[in-house]
């Protein structure tokens, strides 16, 4: 079912919405409870340390590098989300993926590919020249969506994966 005919405006999250910023959250809890299942999640992270999360990527501090994107359907709701933020890993920036989400109404319909795309952009102007993303080795809608972006996966240890990207 297609729910939208128009592609999504993808836009940073106001943080200034509560309603929003609610929604978001709410989401983020969603994804650790749909990828890890619901006892994994709860032992990942409270609702309290993921509200705390999500705003860390959208306060605005000096020299902090992430970002908080949302997809908008024409008629204004929140279709999905992505978090992005530039971390150090092996003695070198690289741009990381946070989480990504799409309600579910808007899966197979490129919601995920174009907050992708966004989010690769955004990193990419930070100055990283590798982009990276971790999930649970279970998680293979979202492998085989970064595989179709030309990500490598590499099995880590305790059923993780690192998908990653070189610019």
């Amino acid at each position: 079912m297609n729910v939208d005919a128009n592609p999504p405006l993808i836009r940073p999250l106001d943080a200034e919405d509560a309603d929003e910023v609610d929604l978001v959250a709410a989401r983020m809890r969603e994804t650790l409870v749909e990828v890890l299942g619901l006892q994994r999640a709860r032992a990942v992270h409270s609702e309290a340390e993921i509200r705390e999360r999500l705003l860390w990527h959208v306060d605005p501090l000096p020299g902090r590098q992430a970002l908080a994107l949302v997809s908008v359907d024409s008629r204004g709701s929140l279709s999905g989300h992505t978090l992005l933020r530039v971390e150090r890993e092996h003695e070198r920036d690289v741009g990381l993926v946070a989480t990504t989400y799409v309600a579910p109404p808007y899966r197979r319909q490129g919601v995920a590919a174009r907050l992708l795309a966004a989010g690769e952009t955004w990193l990419s102007s930070q100055g990283v020249v590798e982009l990276v993303t971790y999930t649970d080795a279970h998680n293979t809608p979202l492998q085989e969506l970064y595989r179709k972006h030309g990500y490598g996966a590499t099995s880590l240890a305790d059923d993780w994966v690192r998908l990653c990207r070189l610019l």
